[in-house]
């Protein structure tokens, strides 16, 4: 397994990426209602709420990626069948 920083927001958020930030949002916009399970007014309170969070100075956001890679068929190791793709793997 591998772990990667993927972003690190420390303070206010820099405009361009703020940007970049609200389009992410506006496109979820319709997930994040459901989610909440309200109406669009609710998501359109989440992603202000979130977008004011990242422009605090106080703001301290960081996610990491994780890669975990295997091999499929590995002789001796219980459970674990040979294929190819998605069908194959355990």
């Amino acid at each position: 397994m591998r772990v990667d920083p993927y972003h690190l927001i420390a303070g206010r958020i820099d405009p361009v990426e703020r940007e970049q930030r609200a389009l992410k949002l506006d496109i979820a916009r319709p997930l994040i209602a459901r989610a909440l399970g309200g109406p669009t007014a609710v998501a359109d309170g989440a992603v202000e709420a979130f977008l004011a969070h990242l422009d605090g100075e106080e703001t301290l956001t960081y996610s990491v990626a994780f890669t975990v890679t295997g091999v499929a068929g590995v002789p001796g190791v219980a459970g674990v069948t040979g294929g190819a793709g998605p069908a194959g793997s355990r």
